[in-house]
């Protein structure tokens, strides 16, 4: 079921990924045995989401750094572009999930909507990107915003991926130089 929501989801799009679309990708007679296991599609969501990250956690647990800020940034961004390069569905999927959906326990608050996985991701990022200034290895900039941007690329390579025909090394290439270029302070790239 979750392969098939992963499916779902990368092809057709989160709105579209209902239970009985699932359920026919899946080789399903009805939605029943989903119902059975998920209360909803937010959890049916909750445990793809977990899946992918799970994995992914693991593949960035096997990388290693030099322990420094630029250590981290790099890793991050050769992380992701080697598990986007093989499980590419599973990164498509993800990215839109995270688009639509508020981290686990998080509720409406004062009219705004929920925290989702992309704006907790940002203020991590960010937090490095701070003690990399802290450390001077980065140029003073606005951490919260850079962080934005540095996801944005990551979220575009992630939707470039989804295609077969993709030279993933030339794009992950880019991304790092594009990375370093904004962060970089002059002359020491």
């Amino acid at each position: 079921m979750v392969a098939a929501a992963i499916e779902t989801i990368a092809e057709e799009g989160y709105p579209r990924a209902s239970f009985s679309r699932i359920a026919r990708r899946a080789g399903l007679s009805s939605t029943g045995l989903i119902s059975y296991h998920f209360a909803g599609k937010a959890d049916l969501m909750s445990e793809v989401t977990q899946d992918i990250l799970g994995r992914f956690a693991e593949h960035v647990l096997a990388q290693s750094d030099d322990g420094s800020p630029a250590g981290e940034l790099r890793t991050f961004i050769r992380a992701n572009l080697e598990f986007m390069s093989a499980h590419r569905l599973d990164m498509l999927a993800l990215a839109r999930i995270q688009a639509h959906q508020p981290i686990a326990g998080q509720a409406e608050v004062d009219g705004e909507p929920p925290v989702t996985v992309v704006a907790q991701d940002q203020r991590r990022l960010a937090e490095v990107l701070r003690r990399g200034q802290d450390t001077g290895q980065f140029r003073p900039f606005d951490p919260q915003v850079v962080a934005g941007f540095i996801l944005a690329l990551r979220n575009h390579v992630i939707e470039q991926s989804a295609d077969p025909a993709a030279d993933m090394t030339a794009i992950g290439t880019e991304l790092e130089s594009t990375v370093s270029a904004m962060i970089t302070i002059t002359g020491e790239r």
